[in-house]
């Protein structure tokens, strides 16, 4: 009869030769269960002697939260940077006045690092009319 266990991985008795000391028995079904949350992204792991599945960010702390969502503002700071680059190219036809408006859109993207609530409340500038 088969029996499946998890201490830090799914070990299951018709393949593993040996369990590991402390490995938690499941049912056929808990283990069903567990593998399809597995394969929807989430994390197995054992927390006060019962197997769970958590979504991955449960597991980071408040900074590493922080600094995810950080890096996410950063990012799409920097894709609107560039999809303004060739507005600020010396030999591109632009304006003055327009020219202007799009540096200083382009330095308050820089400055969105610099703004209070950051990462957690930007104030994103609009894009100036070209």
């Amino acid at each position: 009869m088969k029996k499946i266990y998890f201490k830090n991985g799914f070990y299951h008795s018709d393949i593993h030769e040996t369990i590991p000391d402390g490995a938690i028995e499941l049912t056929v079904e808990a283990w069903e269960t567990l593998l399809a949350e597995q394969s929807a992204g989430k994390h197995i792991l054992e927390r006060d002697g019962e197997i769970i599945a958590v979504d991955p960010a449960e597991l980071l702390t408040d900074e590493e939260k922080a600094a995810q969502i950080a890096a996410a503002v950063r990012a799409e700071r920097d894709a609107l940077l560039r999809a303004t680059d060739y507005l600020i190219m010396p030999d591109y036809p632009l304006d003055e006045a327009i020219s202007v408006s799009v540096r200083a859109y382009r330095q308050a993207l820089r400055n969105i690092t610099l703004q209070t609530g950051f990462p957690f409340d930007i104030e994103w500038p609009a894009m100036p009319e070209i």
